[in-house]
């Protein structure tokens, strides 16, 4: 099964926090070419995780830590891409979603994070990918 043939139950494990969430990964076909969008939801309050893996929610202590969950999350999924390929990949081909109740949707690629195109770390140029 490829991964936008459904949604994955995930966690980030963040130090001491484990934090459940759901990520849908949506093919989509542009003028550009080919792209993948994936969307959060259920960030710490997934009800899937809890009952298929046993996954329970998480509270956060406030907004910021929140949004600084989110958006490690969003990170990491970039960089995974959609099978370990997020880092070979030109930036924009992978997009994630994390919608906010105050803010709206917050829409993140690689150099949302300082990621350079088919670089293995922020701020990297020589195109290494592994």
């Amino acid at each position: 099964m490829r991964a936008y043939e459904a949604i994955r139950l995930m966690k980030l494990v963040w130090g001491e926090r484990v934090i459940p969430f759901e990520y849908d990964l949506e093919p989509v076909t542009t003028e550009a070419g080919k792209r993948f969008v994936g969307r959060v939801s259920g960030f710490g309050t997934s009800p899937i995780a809890a009952e298929q893996a046993g996954t329970p929610g998480y509270r956060f202590v406030d907004d910021e830590e929140r949004r600084a969950a989110e958006r490690l999350a969003a990170e990491a999924l970039l960089v995974y891409g959609d099978f370990y390929d997020g880092l070979d990949r030109p930036d924009g081909v992978f997009t994630v979603e994390v919608p906010t109740e105050e803010y709206g949707t917050f829409d993140y690629t690689l150099s949302s994070f300082g990621y350079k195109t088919n670089a293995t770390s922020p701020d990297t140029t020589d195109g290494s990918t592994r």
